[in-house]
Order: structure tokens, then sequence, then C-alpha cells
């Protein structure tokens, strides 16, 4: 920058305090201004010099400005027992991360985002140990750190803020406590690391926590319904508020509950909308998804020992990840989700997965007559048993003909999705009918048996296809007795593949075109064409094909639909 060609009196103007402010007062303040004569200056200084340096007065301005103007800042107090996170030009702080030397650290209060009205309680009648955001297990080597937050439980180690400026909303403040556990007599069990990281984002604030527990000892944390990561809203009898859980159970059906996120909102007092505290898990964490504790004045907290007990061996560390979103007005759970995946990288299906296998185990096995009663139906609608075990077993795949008959492919040579094709043999066609149109079959007939590993079923051209890999069959019944031609089966297509036993060639649909269409798995790899000759049958034992002969060139299906024409 160079000013050595202005005098004094410009330099002096130019870096007038309230100038650089922009204030309409500035020549009543500076003295000695120069703006009330500019064609002064043109004269003095030359029109283009003047234009030059001021530019680059103005750019260099703006820089300042954009270093002082610094949306967030975590600042510890003297004491250095508080953080405190706000942002620049206000007084009072977003939130408030307290650190006392004997007592559990917690995150107490928490501002809705623009600022009205607090998140969080310190101490209610009807928790009292409950300090607003907190991390506190109920049984450490049997100590109890949820309810007792005093002295001889904890001791600090240190407090202290390791990013002080968030520059803009891309940017965050980040700071640290480090505590001892103690046991009975004084003595650290546990070292526990908790780093909190703040941004602020468009009408929200996020807050990442990573909490590291390290082993002094052998350590149990033992089977409890709450403890972990918990958060006390202002709860009381009579205001509104809800908690919701990702799979969109609320309140008390949220409790115990496994769910990668968990929202809580509430009308506070300074709001009439609801201001909301979201809690994502991390897939990385012990538990995952973890349950989640919904008490009856809506305090919540993730609960991985609530699966069991759980160990730290002496010297090891576990961590354990959170993101807190704060915002305010509508739940819109979609986004919430949306959110979550931006968090974790991760769909909430895929999330979802072990815990519905889990779920599964656990759910009660439910008759055919048990599971009509507990469907929900649209007024006008009913439900009934069709058909149930022993009449059928194993069915994969099922088609209706012109009759209202129910036909099935009991495939009993399916074992897993990377095995079976051809093992028990007992594979076979079924035809289902309600002779007396009371809702319920009561003829069965046995159409086809022995053919290896049925996946796919349809009705037409006076007899049955078959998908069954790796070919499609067509079987005839020219005589319309219900029995299979057999001796006149025919291979019209081969090559299907098997690699994944749940994306073998399947649904089978008549087109309105007079084609046969089904769908085939992209997992299983496929090269179908015409058998050279007639083909081949596979039957019990028989080995599924490494090689097929072709009439011509196949083509390759890696995942979609297909169609045929059977004529």
């Amino acid at each position: 920058m160079r000013l050595s060609s202005f005098p004094a009196d410009v330099i002096r103007w130019l870096f007038c305090p309230q100038n650089v402010a922009g204030s309409a007062n500035a020549q009543a303040v500076c003295s000695g201004s120069l703006l009330a004569d500019p064609f002064g200056l043109i004269h003095r200084f030359g029109f283009i010099q003047l234009c030059s340096e001021l530019l680059l007065f103005f750019l260099m301005v703006n820089s300042v400005r954009g270093q002082d103007s610094i949306p967030l800042r975590a600042v510890l107090n003297e004491s250095g027992d508080q953080v405190s996170v706000v942002r620049e030009g206000q007084t009072e702080p977003l939130l408030v991360q307290n650190a006392m030397a004997d007592f559990r650290p917690y995150v107490h209060p928490i501002q809705a985002p623009d600022g009205n009205g607090v998140l969080t309680e310190f101490s209610p009648q009807h928790h009292r140990h409950q300090t607003g955001l907190f991390w506190g297990f109920t049984r450490v080597n049997g100590r109890d750190f949820f309810h007792h937050p005093e002295g001889d439980y904890w001791r600090r180690i240190s407090v202290a803020v390791l990013k002080p400026i968030a520059a803009d909303s891309e940017d965050s403040v980040q700071w640290q406590t480090v505590y001892d556990l103690l046991d009975a007599d004084g003595r650290p069990m546990m070292r526990e690391t908790q780093i909190w990281t703040l941004r602020d984002i468009d009408g929200r604030y996020e807050i990442d926590l990573q909490w590291n527990g390290e082993a002094g000892v052998d350590v149990t944390i033992g089977q409890y319904d709450y403890g972990g990561l918990f958060l006390r809203m202002p709860w009381k009898p009579g205001r509104e508020g809800h908690a919701v859980n990702g799979a969109r159970q609320v309140d008390q059906r949220a409790e115990g509950q496994r769910s990668v996120w968990l929202d809580v909102g509430m009308r506070v007092d300074g709001r009439d909308d609801a201001a909301h505290i979201a809690i994502f898990d991390h897939p990385e964490n012990p538990g995952f998804p973890q349950p989640w504790r919904v008490d009856g004045q809506l305090g919540v907290g993730p609960v991985r020992a609530r699966l069991g007990d759980w160990r730290i061996g002496k010297g090891e560390a576990t961590t354990i990840r959170h993101r807190i979103v704060v915002f305010t007005g509508e739940l819109d759970d979609v986004a919430l989700t949306d959110a979550w995946s931006e968090y974790t990288g991760q769909r909430m299906a895929w999330a979802q997965w072990r815990l519905a296998q889990e779920e599964g185990r656990r759910a009660e096995f439910l008759t055919p007559q048990k599971a009509v009663e507990g469907m929900t139906l649209q007024q006008g609608f009913q439900a009934n048993v069709f058909a149930s075990e022993p009449m059928m077993t194993q069915p994969m795949a099922f088609c209706w003909d012109d009759r209202g008959r129910l036909w099935i492919a009991e495939n009993r040579d399916y074992e897993s999705r990377g095995d079976g094709f051809s093992n028990d043999g007992r594979s076979r066609i079924l035809i289902l009918e309600d002779t007396d149109h009371d809702g319920v079959a009561d003829k069965r007939s046995v159409f086809l048996e022995g053919i290896a590993f049925p996946a796919a079923l349809a009705v037409g051209m006076g007899g049955l296809w078959v998908g069954a890999p790796p070919n499609l069959l067509f079987v005839p019944d020219r005589n319309g007795d219900d029995r299979a031609d057999e001796e006149d089966i025919e291979v019209r297509l081969t090559g299907w593949g098997i690699r994944d036993r749940h994306e073998t060639l399947n649904s089978f649909h008549w087109g309105p075109d007079g084609w046969l269409y089904g769908c085939q798995g992209y997992a299983t790899p496929s090269r179908v064409g015409k058998p050279a000759g007639k083909g081949r049958l596979y039957r019990h034992n028989d080995d599924f094909p490494q090689k097929i002969e072709f009439a011509d060139e196949p083509t390759d299906i890696n995942g979609g639909v297909w169609r045929y024409h059977p004529t």
C-alpha cells in the first residue's frame, strides 16, 4: 500500500476510525476531513494517482473489516471454569460450557439460534442431578456418575479453547474438557476427554461432540436403562413438547427403541414456535444404532449400556461421537434424516439394516390368523387367510390364472443367499383353489415335481412358464388335467445365473403387447440365449452348469427388465 505521497492530513482522515466504520458523522467527528473539498484533492495529487491510491485504500479497509467481522468466538473466562461461545457484536452467549474443578462438566444454557429462548435446564426439581447437556454413565465399576455430578466423583484436569475464532459459517470454534472419574477412594478410574466443535449455519447451529474414555483400570460400564450423553430441556407440566426418533416413534413409544437420531421439540419461554435439539448417533459408535432413553419429562439420550455390560480394558480407550443440531420451527424429519446422512456419509436404509435383522429375530412369530387380526385396513375392506402351512411350504413365487386359482412355486432347494440349487429335490409347483368361494383355499393339486430351484411363474399359452435358473421353461398341459406334460417340457432360453439366490430371474408378468416380462437382479450376472439343441433340465443333486452351449450368441443381462415373445 503506497501512502507516502499522501500528506499527513489526508492520512489522518483516511484512518479516522469513524470513516473506516462508515459513520455518517465522520466529518463532524474527525477534524481535518478533506471530503468537503474533493476538487482540492484532485488539484493537489492528480486525478489518476488519487483514484489509484483510494482504490487500494478501500480494498485494504474491506480486508480489515472481513478479518474483524468474526461470526463466532469461544472465550475462556478469567477463572478458567467457563467457555462461552458468542456471536460477534452480541453479549448473550449461544451456549456456555461449564467446567468447574470439582463438578461434572456440562453445557448450559443453550440459546435458540435467534436468541429467543433457553433450550436447556439446570437441576430441575424433578431431576436435580440433571445439568443441561452433559455426559454421565450410571454404572462405572458400580459407581454412579449420572446421579452424582459432585466433586468426590469428578476431578478436572484441564479446560481449553482449541479454536477461538470462526470466520464464517463454514468455520467453527472448538473447546475441550478433560476430567478424571474417581473411585470411592478418590483414585482415577477413567480419564474422560470431551471435544466440542460448533458451527453457526443458516438459522441453526451444529455441535459435534467427540467423547473419549481412557481406562486407568479395567472398567465395566454396567447395563442400565440410561447413562451417557443426556439432554435436559426445560420441561414443565402442561408445556407442549414431543420427542421423535428416526423411525417416527413419538414420546414413550421411542423409549428404549434404537434409532440413528432423536429430536426433542418444545415450546420454551420467549417463543411462539417450537425450539428443537436433535442428537445424531454415529455408525462407528459401539452398539450403533443405540437405544434411547426418553423419560416422562422428555429427558433424552443414547444408551449403549442398555444393550448390556461393556468393558474398556486398562490402558485402552473408547471414542464415541455425536452431533447435536439446534434449530426452531416445525420438525422436518426427512430433512433431519438427510442431515444425519450428511454427517455420517450413510443412508438410513443401510444404517437400519442390522437393527431390522435384530428386531426380526426378536419379533413374535405370528400365526396366519393372528397376522390378519393385527392388520390395519381401510374402511370397508376385509382380510382373511387364503392359504398357509401345511398346505404350502417355502413358497418363492406366485401367480393367478384366469380361473382365480393360485399357482405356487415351492422352492425347497433354496438354502441361503449364496447356497442351494438341487440338494433337497422336493421342489414342486402347486395349484390352490377355492371351490366354494368362501375366500379360503380348500383344494390343492400338484402340477409338477422335481424341477430344481423354481423361482418364477406365469400361466399362459396352454401351459406354465417357469423360471428355474439357468432355464426359462415352458411346461405344457395340453389336456387341461392340471398335470404337467413332463415329456414335452421345453427349454426356451438358458444361461441365467444363480450367484445371488435373491436375484435370480423373477417376477414374471404378461404385458399388454403379448410378451412375457421378467426381472433379473444386478448381483447375478447372466448370459442368456437359446440353448444348443433341446437344452437340459436340472433335477435332484444335479450340479449347476459351469458352461452352457448356445445356439447363437447370448445376451449379457446384468440386472434389469427383460422380455421374451412366446411364439
